[in-house]
């Protein structure tokens, strides 16, 4: 029972790293299985955690149950249309993680496409300068290790101003059912607050996640911070921005 609770409690946050995200998935596995409800918050923590192609699967498995408990009054029309819903999205999103782990890409590979949502912070950039550095930081309004590396890009950026451009990509937003571009308002008001303390630009996610999946989960990248370091085109490092230097 007390672990029911904790998943309960974890449910209502929107603010989870993936790793407790997967953790929480696991543990609902455990859970009745044969309960439409219980298959419907396992598909959530999966695909919050990046697991959409299982989420979408156990979705689909919560839809078939819910249709069959004509009896219980929980389980309308309604609720069923949006699990009908988050499913058609998990296998969207399933769909493009597939195609980016076909086209796996490290370090010499051509960079991929820089599709973001919003510029929030800069100029936005039309083409690569040549041999120009560009950094490309990955992270997350609620990843404690981005903000606390956030000074240290700052002081390299106004350092390099004239060699490198330092671009922070807003990724893995926490907002449950509702479409990616939800999050913008918050991550607008984040980066207003730090002010200075993101000395560099600043770029969104767009609506499909291709950050996320084109560059991160493309590279085996599943935690942040990480930074992409480009120059004329091409991947020349990936790793932990507190490296740079």
């Amino acid at each position: 029972m007390a672990g029911q609770v904790l998943i309960a409690n974890l449910y209502a946050m929107d603010s989870l790293s993936e790793n407790v995200n997967r953790f929480a998935a696991e543990e609902v596995s455990k859970w009745d299985i044969s309960n439409a409800k219980v298959l419907d918050i396992r598909a959530s923590f999966e695909a919050r955690s990046g697991q959409f192609k299982k989420a979408a699967e156990t979705q689909r498995k919560a839809i078939e149950k819910a249709k069959a408990e004509k009896d219980n009054p929980a389980m309308t029309e309604g609720l069923i249309e949006e699990m009908q819903k988050r499913a058609e999205e998990y296998e969207k999103k399933a769909g493009a993680n597939t195609s980016e782990i076909n086209g796996k890409i490290t370090i010499g590979d051509k960079v991929p496409e820089l599709k973001y949502g919003t510029w929030l912070k800069g100029e936005p950039i039309k083409a690569y300068e040549k041999g120009r550095l560009y950094i490309f930081e990955f992270w997350a309004t609620w990843c404690g290790p981005c903000i606390a590396s956030m000074p240290h890009l700052s002081e390299f950026a106004a350092k390099h101003k004239d060699d490198v451009t330092v671009i922070a990509v807003n990724i893995w937003e926490k907002t449950g059912d509702q479409p990616y571009e939800t999050s913008l308002p918050k991550v607008k008001r984040f980066v207003e607050q730090m002010g200075d303390k993101m000395g560099f630009d600043v770029i969104t996610d767009s609506k499909d996640e291709f950050m996320g999946t084109g560059w991160m989960k493309a590279a085996g990248q599943n935690g942040i911070p990480c930074s992409f370091i480009v120059k004329d085109g091409i991947i020349q490092w990936i790793g932990h921005p507190v490296n740079i230097d």
